[in-house]
């Protein structure tokens, strides 16, 4: 349902990360969203709370492609 929900706004989506506790994508926009588990600050969003509904990394524009990493952390290509 997420998915489709993100796929509706932006119509490009590509989902490069998931894991067990959180997702990543990169949008067509340049910009990368995640959600998920976030005790470790994985999604990028400058918190340690874990999000339900897709937040915006901060600090990347231009976003050309997301890697995923490890279990905490994934890499983005600017």
């Amino acid at each position: 349902i997420l998915l489709l929900y993100l796929v509706r706004q932006h119509r490009y989506l590509l989902i490069l990360k998931k894991n067990l506790t959180y997702c990543v994508v990169w949008l067509g926009d340049g910009t990368a969203r995640s959600w998920g588990s976030n005790g470790n600050g994985q999604l990028g969003d400058g918190a340690y709370i874990d999000r339900y509904t897709p937040v915006t990394v901060s600090g990347l524009s231009n976003v050309i492609q997301v890697f995923g990493g490890g279990q905490d952390h994934s890499l983005a290509l600017l």
